[in-house]
């Protein structure tokens, strides 16, 4: 299965640890959906917003797509949680050849009332760590460092 990743999972160690067989593939954009907070993780999870992609007009979700071998699948469907459903949805990657059309396996949350929320600082932090180990657009990073988070301040980096 190709897996678009664009929250947490852009954390190569989390992945490994989800998905022993995920495999790096491509860095890729989601044109047309805009990343969103629209469920709540448990405190002992990630303690606050979690991340969706809904359907934005001129807006791009940014993240890396995962090769996974199909007996991993399910361990990554339990990770994600009942939360979440699996859509499949063109995304535009960038390799060494260029860009081009795949068609991958994308978790869309299952939004629930109250939202949006706002998302840990921890939380934030990894999808932002993650966005820079992959070489995310540095716009994308700085967009996602600036989102608001639940009781703290924004992240700073150095550049």
């Amino acid at each position: 299965m190709l897996y678009f990743a664009y929250g947490s999972n852009l954390l190569k160690g989390q992945m490994q640890a989800r998905c022993p067989s995920a495999c790096y593939t491509a860095n890729a954009r989601l044109n047309n959906h805009r990343l969103v907070f629209s469920r709540e993780s448990r405190p002992e999870n990630w303690d606050g917003g979690v991340a969706d992609v809904v359907a934005a007009t001129g807006e791009t979700v940014w993240g890396v797509i995962y090769r996974i071998a199909d007996r991993d699948v399910p361990r990554l469907d339990r990770a994600e949680g009942p939360g979440y459903r699996r859509d499949s949805k063109d995304v535009i990657a960038m390799d060494s050849a260029g860009e081009s059309t795949k068609r991958v396996e994308v978790y869309v949350a299952i939004p629930e009332p109250g939202r949006p929320f706002l998302p840990s600082r921890k939380y934030l932090d990894a999808i932002v760590s993650g966005a820079i180990s992959w070489n995310l657009p540095e716009e994308y990073i700085r967009a996602l460092e600036n989102q608001p988070t639940r009781g703290s301040s924004r992240s700073q980096r150095s550049v």
